[in-house]
């Protein structure tokens, strides 16, 4: 849409999404369990709108019995560690840094809601096609997140995940309480994740999509 905006002629566009190597993550049997596991993989940047999800969280937190563990680094670290110690539920809100790819895959292995409200930041930057998301629903997690950028293509909202409004993290919380209230609804909507990346972003697919796109230019 940007493109065809800025004057890009439509033939000259190809919409390959990113994708995920889907078979390298489990889809894991999953149980209830309380508190219920919220889990966040991103770098701490604006973009990535950290803030709403803590805030968020602390909302959500008022009816239900969570823990929101936040997987990542960046120069807002110190700024979100700050607003979570303001929080009534500083104890529930973990800081782990950065991780490995295996040590996040077992991460999400252990959690039951994947979060992040990703949003336009002051200087314009927005996502693309975020990665993090789609390894979480590759590994059977249901997605809290945002109608922003390439996100409503990952996630289908009220059928793999839930997606509110850029910055309405009282839309989130209450998205949040949902998903930890209801066990069945969590494990249907992740495995409604875990089948759409299969289908349309296996990252396998995507590389012949993108081979056959670069070999047509190629041979011209």
């Amino acid at each position: 849409k940007w493109m065809l905006e800025n004057n890009v002629p439509e033939n000259k566009i190809h919409l390959i999404p990113c994708g995920v190597p889907v078979d390298d993550f489990e889809l894991k049997e999953r149980k209830p369990k309380s508190p219920v596991k919220i889990i966040a993989v991103s770098r701490l940047v604006e973009k990535k709108g950290m803030e709403y999800t803590i805030k968020a969280f602390n909302l959500a937190c008022q009816k239900v019995d969570a823990v929101l563990e936040i997987i990542g680094d960046g120069p807002l670290k110190n700024d979100l560690e700050a607003l979570a110690q303001k929080s009534d539920y500083r104890s529930q809100i973990i800081f782990h840094g950065e991780m490995n790819i295996e040590q996040v895959k077992q991460k999400l292995y252990e959690a039951d809601i994947f979060a992040q409200h990703s949003v336009t930041a002051t200087d314009g930057d927005t996502e693309g096609s975020p990665v993090a998301i789609a390894e979480a629903s590759a590994a059977g997690l249901p997605i809290i997140s945002t109608f922003h950028a390439g996100i409503p293509d990952l996630v289908e909202n009220n059928v793999s995940g839930y997606l509110v409004k850029e910055k309405d993290y009282n839309a989130m919380a209450e998205k949040i309480i949902i998903l930890a209230e209801n066990f069945d609804l969590q494990r249907k909507m992740g495995a409604t994740g875990r089948e759409r990346m299969e289908n349309l972003f296996n990252s396998v697919d995507q590389i012949k999509k993108l081979e056959k796109v670069l070999m047509e230019i190629f041979n011209k």
